[in-house]
């Protein structure tokens, strides 16, 4: 790992931590250097990535090109535990969010169709009369005005929410 260089880092922060990547602590995914705050953390997720949805999910984001936003994880988390919504990323007709749900989802049908791609978590998700359950990597569609909810969600539940027109 010695020729990995912090300036090829895709990443500025830890996924886990939030804390600067270090030099010592940098490993390859998916042919992109990608950092961590020690090299604990860096060999935790190196040995099985797939354990780890919501810093590959990170780690997806910030290889994206062009796709400059400068919330950081941290901030993410830190947003969510007063909110269940913090925005990432908004452009013209898209906009990113992390959603975080407290024991209940309050949501009501939105005015944009909407994909949500769970990180971490499962339950069920109700969309209509459709009721199907969910965990880490899936993807679900909702087209505007459906009602939809997450129901009997575990609590470490966190999905990105990419509202589109």
């Amino acid at each position: 790992m010695s020729d990995l260089k912090l300036e090829d880092c895709t990443n500025k922060l830890c996924p886990f931590s939030g804390d600067p990547v270090q030099a010592d602590s940098l490993t390859e995914y998916q042919g992109k250097t990608v950092g961590f705050c020690n090299p604990g953390c860096r060999d935790n997720f190196a040995a099985n990535p797939s354990d780890h949805p919501e810093a590959v999910a990170y780690f997806r984001a910030t290889m994206v090109e062009g796709a400059v936003w400068q919330k950081t994880w941290a901030s993410m988390s830190e947003a969510v535990a007063n909110t269940p919504f913090a925005e990432v990323f908004q452009d013209r007709n898209i906009q990113i969010e992390l959603y975080a749900p407290d024991k209940r989802d309050k949501q009501t049908p939105h005015d944009r169709d909407e994909v949500y791609l769970v990180i971490s978590g499962s339950g069920r998700f109700r969309k209509g009369d459709e009721v199907v359950h969910f965990g880490p990597g899936d993807l679900i569609y909702v087209p505007k005005h459906e009602d939809h909810r997450f129901e009997e969600f575990t609590n470490d539940f966190k999905t990105w929410v990419i509202f589109y027109e």
